[in-house]
């Protein structure tokens, strides 16, 4: 926990002008906080928890399915998630610092998240969208038949997997690592009827090294789901 508190001094300055995804850190009367301003304001800061302070963190979009949701961008002819501002104060308990980013979002945003937690591995998922009926992506249940592949290949299946339940099309794992693409190497894996979720965290801890997902999906346009991407992060102070 200690090196957590390291980086949130380290990094204050950094965090200001840099990737647009990221969250900024910002002074209060009560120490420092961290602050998205974004149509995915926990992605954001899972993605800043990661890659800069070194949290294995990831982060879900839930269905972006109501208008208080999303908003029209008519030069692009589409839909992008509202988003909004989310702040947490800053913390050496990640725990805590973790639990308080759900708190938020689910006191600001129209849907609802939960801290899910898997030994030193965490995710926010989504519990709640308008109508409450649909479950997160990754809730569903997979299996990939054993065999030896690369672990994009395998990836590629889950991607299937999910597709086909959900009728959206989702692709997986898109990811360069220090320029190398991620999920070149050729391991033996499989899954029967096992919670997505689950899966890829397998998966991607078969690579060496410490990685995240950032999991998106577009908003629901006239009733039909379109493109999820899940994208694997690594974990690290300032990995790029």
């Amino acid at each position: 926990m200690r090196t957590v508190t390291v980086c949130f001094l380290g990094f204050a300055a950094s965090l200001a002008a840099q990737d647009p995804e990221l969250a900024r850190m910002e002074n209060s009367g009560s120490g420092a906080i961290l602050v998205a301003d974004s149509p995915r304001p926990v992605d954001s800061i899972a993605k800043t928890l990661a890659t800069r302070f070194g949290i294995q963190i990831s982060s879900e979009d839930p269905w972006y399915a109501c208008s208080d949701e999303v908003k029209k961008i008519p030069e692009v002819r589409g839909s992008v998630p509202r988003g909004g501002r989310l702040e947490v104060q800053l913390t050496s308990d990640v725990l805590a610092l973790l639990q308080s980013v759900v708190e938020a979002a689910n006191a600001r945003l129209p849907f609802a998240y939960r801290l899910d937690v898997d030994g030193k591995a965490y995710a926010f998922v989504p519990t709640r969208n308008c109508d409450g009926s649909t479950p997160a992506l990754l809730d569903a249940k997979v299996t990939i038949p054993s065999g030896t592949r690369t672990m994009i290949e395998h990836a590629a299946l889950l991607s299937e997997a999910l597709s086909v339940q959900y009728g959206a099309h989702v692709g997986c794992c898109q990811a360069g690592v220090g320029g190398i693409p991620w999920g070149l190497e050729t391991v033996k894996f499989e899954a029967r009827d096992e919670v997505a979720r689950s899966v890829l965290r397998r998966l991607t801890g078969m690579a060496g090294g410490r990685y995240a997902y950032l999991q998106r999906c577009d908003p629901i346009e006239q009733g039909r789901k379109g493109w999820c991407f899940i994208n694997v992060i690594p974990v690290g102070v300032d990995a790029r």
